[in-house]
């Protein structure tokens, strides 16, 4: 299989340098919606995947464009994202007790190319909201047939891409039980978890596509359905729940005046579980938001053994070595704040909840400072993905495809902080906000500082 990962890989790249920037990223999505993230190009100890050799050909590419490197600003977003990258490359490097020097740089610079690598493309070619409309639609057109294989392999069993995890240099394939009477699609993807997750994240942004001028609505529809079945056949609770989410935040984007009562409700909620209950509220939440089964007490289990050993992680993590909560085989962590925290300690969760926070932070001022209907929708969006992905991490890892996906979101929405073409000047003013207007700007739009 190298030597068709090696072709797909060059066809990709002489496409991208051929394609705009911003459509480069679309072929970079596509190839990692279709093409599995664990086969590889083995050169000597080096695992070369076709995702990173993309990647690294549309950076430079980005790099050697000097209108795109000038209308790059750097925001609050981009501090948070390069400080948890470089927690992540930095804390393993010193401390590990069970990897070689020279292991950990190969580890990290994978990780450089699927994280750091990723959210500079996004940040570079999607500079105005032109780019980032069409590489939605790019992504939701290629996601048709993905969730068609999704509904085959969940019905029938078929798993055309299963066996081809046996060619992986770092693992095997795996069986997945039915749930339910259903099989669970998997995809190109290396667990179904994941593969309903990649539909989840992407459901906000496709439904905004009906908000578009001179966009059918009935194909924005048809589009979100597509999606919408893509993670559900996953058979997974945590994609499932994510869905669940998507929904009420789309559903609250119509009724805004009830989300800080509701929010305020819902922390009344959980002291109100907390005390009749007599249990951690994460228990009560784990016990019935498992709606197709899964292993709830392990997630459970997984935080109150974190709790329990703050003192053993807390600064650079367990330093590579097992932590041993599980009494019989391995830890599977399934929380990414909490591998996060024992990979590189407490920094780790500290720095990923500020790329949440920040983003979501960054949402909330763009929606409140416009008032373009389009562009509140396309902020409530983003910020529906990013909650999504909050709520994600508390029960599963974000991985593979699904990291990348995350990347170029955080991306677009660190650049998409800047886009502000009408505002309400009175309300502003009131607000404390001043303006500089920005002649320079793809869009000229004006800046709420």
């Amino acid at each position: 299989m190298a030597h068709v990962t090696l072709a797909i890989a060059i066809t990709a790249c002489l496409l991208i340098l051929y394609l705009p920037p911003g459509r480069g990223l679309a072929v970079y999505l596509n190839v990692l919606m279709w093409y599995p993230t664990y086969l590889a190009v083995t050169i000597g100890t080096i695992d070369i995947t076709v995702g990173r050799i993309i990647i690294a050909v549309l950076l430079c590419k980005c790099l050697a464009n000097t209108k795109l490197r000038n209308n790059f600003k750097w925001n609050s977003l981009d501090t948070w994202v390069f400080l948890y990258i470089s927690v992540c490359v930095i804390v393993p490097c010193i401390s590990s007790l069970t990897y070689t020097f020279e292991q950990l740089l190969e580890n990290r610079s994978g990780f450089l190319m699927d994280s750091m690598f990723i959210y500079i493309v996004a940040r570079l070619c999607m500079y105005n909201r032109l780019s980032m409309i069409a590489l939605i639609k790019w992504v939701a057109f290629a996601s048709i047939p993905l969730a068609l294989l999704g509904v085959i392999e969940t019905t029938t069993g078929w798993q055309p891409f299963i066996s081809l995890q046996d060619l992986a240099p770092w693992g095997h394939s795996r069986v997945f039980e039915p749930r339910l009477g259903f099989y669970r699609a998997v995809g190109p993807f290396p667990q179904p978890i994941l593969f309903g997750s990649f539909f989840a994240m992407l459901l906000p942004l496709v439904y905004y596509l009906r908000k578009l001028p001179n966009y059918s609505r009935l194909l924005a529809y048809f589009l979100t359905g597509v999606v919408f079945i893509g993670a559900l056949s996953s058979m997974s609770s945590g994609p499932i729940v994510s869905v669940m989410l998507v929904i009420f935040c789309l559903l609250m984007e119509r009724f805004k005046a009830l989300v800080k009562p509701m929010v305020f409700g819902f922390i009344i909620f959980i002291i109100f579980v907390e005390i009749a209950s007599n249990r951690p509220f994460y228990h009560v939440f784990l016990s019935y938001m498992n709606p197709v089964g899964g292993a709830a007490w392990h997630r459970g289990k997984i935080i109150d053994s974190a709790i329990q050993t703050f003192n053993e992680w807390w600064l650079v993590g367990y330093r590579g070595v097992e932590p041993g909560w599980m009494k019989i085989g391995w830890t599977d962590v399934t929380c990414m704040f909490i591998l996060n925290g024992i990979q590189y300690g407490i920094m780790g969760i500290v720095s990923y909840c500020g790329i949440l926070i920040c983003g979501i932070r960054d949402m909330v001022r763009l929606h409140n400072c416009s008032d373009d209907p389009v562009l509140k929708s396309w902020a409530w969006a983003l910020g529906s993905v990013l909650l999504v992905v909050f709520v994600a991490s508390l029960g599963s890892n974000i991985r593979g495809q699904v990291q990348m996906l995350f990347y170029v979101v955080v991306g677009i929405t660190g650049s998409s902080s800047r886009l502000k073409p009408k505002v309400l000047r009175t309300a502003e003013r009131k607000a404390g906000f001043r303006y500089t207007p920005s002649s320079k700007s793809p869009l000229d739009v004006r800046h709420c500082v």
